[in-house]
C-alpha cells in the first residue's frame, strides 16, 4: 500500500502529498506517472528522475533528449510524467522532487510487462503404443508466464488436461492419446500464446465387423464390411479360404476412408451360389502386427434367426446405473424386424425400438451387442413388462422391479422401552413391478429372529415382537434381498431398562415432575428424621432427671420374720411425697 505523508507548510512553504505508487503498463503502450501536490502558496519546483538518476523534467520543460518523455500539467497541482512507447528498459522507480524550501520525493514503481510468446516447441511427435512421451513448450514474457496443456477433441472442443509448466509427460502411450496438443502461455497481458503440436501413435491394427454374420437368397447380391483402425495403415483385405478376394465379375471390392486413422473395407459377393455360403476373414496387418475377424453368410429361410439368450425377470435398487435385457439372436438380416416395447400396469404397449427405424426412443435406452436393451439411470417409474418381439419367430418378456431404500423402525420411533413391555421392529421397503422372491433376515447378537409378514401393496414390511428383557438391549439388523442384484440392509438400536418409561410427567397445577418430586421426597424424609431425632433427645432427658430424684430419695427399711423364722429386710427408696418410685409414671 502507498504510504501518505503530509507535510505541513509555513511562511509561503508548499503542503504536499508524498505518495509511494505502483504504475504497470504492457510495452509499448503509454505510461502516465502522477505527482499531485496537496496545495501551492508559492510556485513549487518539480523535478522528475529517472531509475538511473538522469534528471528528466523540470516543471514542464523535459530535460532529456529522448522525446518519449514530457509532464502533463493539466491541472496546477499536478505535474505527471508521461513516457509514450514504454520499451522493457523504462523499467524501474521514478521520482518526483519537490523544492519549496525543503525538498520532498515521492516514488513511483513502473513495471513494464510484455505479453507471452512461445519460443520453442517439442513439435510433431510420432510414436508406438507403449512408449513413453514427452511434449514440451517453452515461452518469454514479463512477468514469465504460466503455461497450460490442452487437447483438441474429434468435435473441436479443447479438453483441459490440468497440467501446467513447461512439459507433458504420458508414461505410456496409447491409441487414444493420439490427436492434437497445445500449450498456452498466460502470465496477465493480454494476449496469451498458444502453440500446436501433432501426437501420433502407430499400432497394430484394430478391426470392427457392423455384422458378423447375414443371411441371404440365392441368387442375391451380399455385402461384407469391415472397419480397419490401424497406423500406419499398410494391408487390409476380405479373404476365403485363405485365398484373398479378387475385384472382378464375381466381388466387387472398394476401400474408402472414414477418418481417424479408419479405412471402410467392403465386397459384394455378387448373384449368390450355394458355394457362396459359409465364412468370409478380414485381414488386416503393418510392422506393428496383424488381426483378423470372420463374418458368415446363410442360407435365408423361415427358420434361420435364432434366439440365443431370452429376458428374465429382474429386481433393482432404484438409481441403478443400469440393466441389461437379453433377446440375443443369431442369423438376423436387414429383412427381419425386431421390436422392444414397455408395458406399465394398466397402459398399452410403448414401442421402444424398432430395426425398421433403428432408432431408440429416448435417451435413457440402448441397445447392445444383438439386440439386448439396456435401461440406464433406473428409477421406480421404470418398473414395468419389457417385451422383445421378433418377426415371424415370437414375443419374450420379463418383469423389471424397481425397489427402494431399505429402513427400518421400532416402538412408535422409541429405541428406548421398559422390560416387560413387548418390543416391535419393523423393516420395510417400498417396491414398483411384480413381488419378487424376497429373503428377509433379522439377526441379533449373530442370531436370525423369526418375523411376521405385515406386507401391503408395493410395500415389504417384516416385523420382529418379543417381549423386552434388560439383555435384549442391543443392535437389531434387518437384511433384505432379491436374486443377485437387489441387496439392502437397515439397522436399529433397542435400550430396555427396569421400571415403567411411560409414567406421565405433569406441570404446574397438574403435578410435579420427577426432578421436583425428588426434591420434595428428600425434604420430607429429611424432617422425619429431624423429629425423631429431637424426640428421642427429649426421652433421654427425661430419663436422666428421673434417676438423679431416683437416688438422692431416702431409703425405708422393713424387718419381717416368716414362719420359718427366716428374718427378710425390704428396702424402699421414696420420694420427696413419701411415695414409692415405682409407682410414678414416666
Amino acid at each position: 500500500m502507498a504510504s501518505r505523508v503530509l507535510l505541513a507548510s509555513f511562511m509561503g512553504i508548499i503542503l504536499a502529498q508524498v505518495l509511494s505508487a505502483d504504475e504497470q503498463v504492457s510495452v509499448g503502450h503509454t505510461a502516465v506517472l502522477p505527482c499531485v501536490l496537496d496545495f501551492v502558496t508559492t510556485s513549487p519546483q518539480v523535478l522528475w528522475i529517472d531509475p538511473k538518476g538522469t534528471t528528466l523534467t523540470f516543471n514542464e520543460e523535459t530535460q532529456t533528449s529522448d522525446e518519449r518523455f514530457s509532464v502533463l500539467h493539466p491541472y496546477s497541482r499536478e505535474y505527471n510524467l508521461q513516457i509514450e512507447e514504454t520499451r522493457v528498459t523504462d523499467d524501474g522507480t521514478y521520482k518526483c522532487m519537490i523544492d519549496a524550501g525543503e525538498v520532498q520525493t515521492k516514488t513511483v514503481k513502473l513495471t513494464i510487462t510484455r505479453p507471452p510468446t512461445i519460443s520453442a516447441t517439442s513439435g510433431n511427435q510420432v510414436v508406438a503404443v507403449g512408449d513413453p512421451v514427452t511434449l514440451w513448450c517453452n515461452s518469454t514474457g514479463i512477468p514469465d508466464p504460466l503455461i497450460s496443456w490442452t487437447k483438441l477433441e474429434d468435435d473441436g472442443k479443447s479438453n483441459d488436461l490440468s497440467v501446467t509448466g513447461r512439459e507433458f509427460h504420458i508414461a505410456n502411450a496409447s491409441v487414444g492419446d493420439s490427436g492434437n496438443y497445445v500449450c498456452t502461455a498466460d502470465n496477465g497481458t493480454p494476449p496469451p500464446a498458444q502453440a500446436q503440436m501433432v501426437l501420433q501413435t502407430q499400432y497394430a491394427p484394430i478391426l470392427t465387423l457392423p455384422h458378423s454374420q447375414v443371411s441371404q437368397q440365392l441368387g442375391k447380391d451380399t455385402l461384407l464390411e469391415c472397419i480397419v483402425q490401424s497406423s500406419p495403415h499398410e494391408t487390409a483385405l476380405w479373404q476365403r479360404d485363405g485365398v484373398p478376394l479378387v475385384d472382378g465379375t464375381k466381388y466387387q471390392l472398394s476401400t474408402w476412408d472414414v477418418g481417424d486413422h479408419k479405412v471402410h473395407v467392403a465386397a459384394v459377393v455378387k448373384s449368390l451360389e450355394i458355394s457362396d455360403y459359409g465364412e468370409y476373414v478380414c485381414v488386416a496387418s503393418n510392422r506393428f502386427g496383424s488381426t483378423n475377424d470372420s463374418m458368415t453368410i446363410y442360407e435365408w429361410n423361415t427358420g434361420h434367426i435364432q434366439l440365443k439368450k431370452r429376458p428374465v425377470d429382474t429386481t433393482v435398487a432404484r438409481g441403478t446405473d443400469s440393466v441389461r435385457f437379453n433377446c440375443t439372436v443369431e442369423g438376423f438380416t436387414h429383412r427381419d424386424s425386431l421390436s422392444w416395447y414397455r408395458k406399465r400396469p394398466n397402459e398399452e404397449l410403448e414401442l421402444i425400438f424398432t430395426t425398421d427405424r433403428g432408432e431408440v426412443e429416448g435417451e435413457r435406452y440402448e441397445i447392445l451387442g444383438h439386440y439386448d436393451l439396456l435401461v440406464k439411470d433406473v428409477t421406480l417409474d421404470d418398473a414395468a413388462l419389457y417385451q422383445c418381439d421378433i418377426l415371424g419367430v415370437g414375443n419374450y418378456s420379463a418383469f423389471l422391479t424397481v425397489a427402494g431404500e431399505v429402513y427400518c423402525r421400532d416402538n412408535a420411533n422409541s429405541s428406548i422401552i421398559s422390560a416387560g413391555e413387548t418390543a416391535t421392529l419393523t423393516c420395510a421397503v417400498e417396491f414398483r413391478g411384480i413381488i419378487p422372491a424376497w429373503e428377509v433376515t433379522w439377526e441379533f447378537n449373530d442370531l436370525q429372529m423369526s418375523s411376521i409378514n405385515v406386507d401391503t401393496d408395493n410395500h415389504l414390511e417384516r416385523k420382529v415382537v418379543f417381549p423386552a428383557h434388560p439383555k435384549d438391549s442391543g443392535k437389531y439388523t434387518c437384511d433384505i434381498s432379491a436374486g443377485r442384484l437387489f441387496r439392502g440392509q437397515c439397522s436399529r438400536s433397542l435400550e430396555v431398562i427396569e421400571g415403567d418409561t411411560s409414567a406421565p410427567v405433569c406441570q404446574g397445577k397438574e403435578g410435579i415432575d420427577l426432578a421436583t418430586f425428588s426434591l420434595v421426597l428428600g425434604i420430607v424424609v429429611f424432617a422425619l428424621i429431624l423429629l425423631f431425632a429431637v424426640s428421642s433427645c427429649c426421652i433421654v432427658t427425661h430419663y436422666k432427671r428421673q434417676m438423679r430424684i431416683y437416688r438422692n430419695s431416702p431409703v425405708k427399711s422393713d424387718l419381717s420374720q416368716d414362719a420359718n423364722g427366716s428374718i427378710t429386710m425390704e428396702t424402699t427408696r421414696l420420694t420427696s411425697q413419701e411415695e414409692p418410685l415405682a409407682e410414678q409414671e414416666v
